[in-house]
């Protein structure tokens, strides 16, 4: 009887290259200009810095100097 011997490392670095490729792909789409991925990006990191002028405008007043108190 022969043994057939079958050597798939090549076909394993095809499919792994395959995958590697498409993750990619789908990394440069959702992080391109305008993307979903960018743009809620953006958004989390902005959100705390205009809560925080916000605020300040709130404790300073407006830019013309003039103090705005609110009512809780």
């Amino acid at each position: 009887m022969l043994k057939t011997v079958h050597n798939n490392s090549g076909q394993h670095t095809i499919e792994f290259l395959l995958l590697f490729t498409i993750v990619i792909v789908v990394i440069f789409v959702f992080m391109g200009p305008g993307g979903e991925f960018r743009t809620e990006y953006e958004r989390s990191l902005n959100a705390p810095v205009q809560g925080m002028v916000d605020v300040a405008g709130m404790v300073w007043g407006d830019a013309a100097g003039t103090l705005t108190i609110l009512n809780p």
